[in-house]
């Protein structure tokens, strides 16, 4: 583990309200743990809760972070990644409810630059309730100003 974890908004690209999480637990070179709280104002609440489907996008807020946090340590800046699909995804649960604290988990399992897949789950009164392996893209964005 790090000896500093960074805040959240300095690792990844996105802000609020796109930015699901709320904070950065844990990172070295092969995983990343983070945390959020479900309330009224998250964001894609509706009705009693959050619809589970949407611990994708907090697996790939925390792939984000993963990367992020990576190119902090060597000096470079955040840039956008993007989700090129998932697998073997499987929930427990329907919804997330307010008040529910959850902590997503992301392995790195292996990489050929550009491209990156995680092994990911999100944990819920220390219960799994969400995994997949997600695939990723993590290279330049031609025709955006980047090389």
């Amino acid at each position: 583990m790090s000896a500093s974890i960074p805040a959240i908004v300095d690792v990844v690209p996105h802000r609020p309200p796109s930015l699901l999480l709320d904070e950065l637990v844990e990172v070295d070179d092969e995983h990343a743990v983070a945390r959020l709280r479900v309330t009224e104002r998250s964001l894609y609440f509706e009705g009693t809760g959050v619809p589970a489907v949407v611990a994708i996008e907090y697996m790939a807020q925390t792939v984000a972070a993963f990367y992020g946090a990576w190119r902090q340590r060597r000096g470079e800046g955040v840039r956008p990644g993007f989700l090129l699909g998932c697998r073997q995804f499987a929930l427990e649960v329907d919804q997330f409810a307010a008040g529910d604290e959850l902590t997503v988990e992301v392995r790195h399992v292996w990489s050929a630059p550009p491209l990156g897949q995680f092994e990911c789950r999100a944990v819920l009164r220390g219960r799994p309730v969400a995994n997949g392996v997600l695939s990723v893209y993590d290279g330049p964005l031609e025709g955006a100003g980047e090389p």
